[in-house]
């Protein structure tokens, strides 16, 4: 995945679409309806319900094209970070993390080969280090999804 295109957030709803086609490398105008897009803006981001429909729009499966886990892991040290994410290899992960802008809030980012890729428009996770905790990991199917 050499060259990656880095889709940037519309607003300050939308890290999970954001994050979706620049781990799929898929045009976000493309890859997400006007609707769908409105319907997560009017949701204030892509909380409950919305998860599954997004994922249901890209017509992925859980646990079959994607694997999704609450690890809830608060970290001390960078090198920890690092080893914890360097199991997942060459796979595309995104990890919910606390929201640097907006207290209280979570923000999904995309990793891959040891770097970090945030669509936040405001303040960012810019490397590893910049991570304390991440409550959710998703890991994609390299065998299925292109």
């Amino acid at each position: 995945m050499g060259g990656l295109v880095i889709y940037r957030q519309r607003g300050n709803w939308d890290c999970m679409l954001a994050s979706l086609a620049t781990a799929l490398q898929r045009d976000y105008g493309a890859l997400w309806s006007e609707a769908f897009q409105a319907k997560v803006e009017a949701n204030g981001g892509t909380y409950g319900d919305l998860v599954t429909q997004a994922w249901a729009e890209l017509n992925m499966l859980k646990d079959v094209d994607y694997f999704q886990t609450p690890v809830m892991v608060k970290f001390s040290h960078p090198a920890f970070i690092r080893a914890y994410l360097d199991n997942f290899g060459p796979a595309r992960v995104l990890l919910q993390v606390p929201s640097l802008n907006d207290e209280g809030k979570a923000h999904l980012i995309f990793y891959h080969r040891g770097q970090l890729y945030d669509p936040s428009n405001r303040k960012r996770y810019e490397t590893i280090a910049d991570l304390t905790e991440i409550q959710w990991v998703t890991v994609f199917d390299e065998k299925r999804v292109p």
